[in-house]
């Protein structure tokens, strides 16, 4: 009950990346406050893939 001022958070909710490290750029230049990775991240699971794409969107 408070002062009337509303406060807004940018999230980012993200899904089906499939190691597109050319989209996952241009998401990375979103501002925002936080990142929802909803899955999807790598085509074929390997880790080192999923890596490449999760540093993308933590810088």
């Amino acid at each position: 009950m408070g002062s009337g001022v509303t406060e807004l958070m940018r999230i980012l909710i993200v899904s089906d990346i499939h190691g597109s490290l050319g989209k996952v750029e241009r998401l990375a230049r979103i501002k925002r406050e936080l990142t929802v990775v909803a899955g999807d991240i790598s085509r074929c699971g390997s880790i080192e893939e999923a890596r490449a794409v999760l540093g993308e969107l933590v810088r």
